[in-house]
This record gives C-alpha cells, structure tokens and sequence, in this order.
C-alpha cells in the first residue's frame, strides 16, 4: 500500500477534472492536471494557499480520501 504523503503527491500531479468547463476554469488548460496548474499559479502570484476540492480527491483514489478524514500519527 502506498503511504498517504506519495498517493496525495500522484494525485496533485495527475489529476484532471472531467467535468470542468472552460467556463469556470477560464485560465486553465482542462487537458492538463488542474492541480499542478494550480500550483504554478501560486508562484506566480505568490499568494501560498491550494484549496483541494475533497470529491476531486474521492473520485481519483477512495482509500487516500478516506485516509484524509482518518488520518493517524505521521499521515502526512
């Protein structure tokens, strides 16, 4: 079983929305993983927060999710 921390790594560097629009993502490439993007936008504007939608986490590994509401000592 992977440990949380690389399973929450994998899951920011390939997960991909399929129910995105263009209209709610206006400056991302809804080809690409939203997360990473994301996380490029906070370099550039410098303002250090990543708000993670928890169904885009449940839809792209169930264990980690449920690992994220029972986390124990050293989870992250």
């Amino acid at each position: 079983m992977s440990r949380p921390k690389e399973k929450f790594q994998r899951f920011l560097q390939r997960f991909i929305d399929p129910t995105s629009s263009e209209d709610e993502n206006v400056s991302l490439d809804l080809n690409e993983p939203l997360y990473m993007q994301k996380l490029e936008e906070i370099s550039v504007v410098a303002d250090p927060v990543l708000n993670v939608n928890c169904l885009h986490v449940q839809s792209f590994d169930a264990e980690l999710y449920r690992q994220l509401y029972e986390p124990g000592p050293g989870f992250l």
